[in-house]
């Protein structure tokens, strides 16, 4: 039931500077991911044009999971549902996440797909979220 989303559009979805990906695998893990991103969040203080909770996406690498409540997952779709969109030929449905640290659970990424962090907990990403200060002084 689901519109198939190229990597470029999502990354655009939230409106913000970065696109807090978080990564997981089933329900619980997403539910509880989720919830440690915005915790981070909190704790280091939004930043509205850069991050912040719209900014987060769920996305699970292996394929669709079930309905997780209040939060929309994406996932690779087969490769005829995409046969209508602009791809570029034989475009690998992993190039984009091939990227990704083993154990990343969570991915700071620009919407031309350049990878600004990765985190593999809550205190790396709160970490991450607070070298944005560096990168981006004005925010202070």
């Amino acid at each position: 039931r689901h519109v198939p989303v190229l990597s470029d559009r999502l990354l655009r979805l939230s409106g913000t500077v970065l696109t807090l990906l978080v990564l997981g695998h089933d329900v619980e893990e997403i539910k509880e991911r989720v919830a440690h991103a915005k915790e981070a969040l909190r704790t280091v203080g939004q930043y509205d044009a850069i991050v912040s909770e719209a900014s987060i996406k769920v996305f699970c690498p292996t394929g669709p999971v079930a309905a997780v409540e209040d939060v929309e997952v994406f996932y690779p779709c087969m490769d005829q549902r995409i046969d209508d969109l602009p791809t570029k030929p034989r475009l690998s449905p992993s190039v984009f996440t091939d990227r990704f640290r083993r154990g990343a659970q969570f991915v700071l990424v620009r919407n031309d797909f350049y990878i600004f962090a990765q985190a593999k907990s809550q205190v790396e990403l709160v970490e991450c979220l607070d070298e944005m200060t560096i990168a981006w002084p004005w925010l202070e």
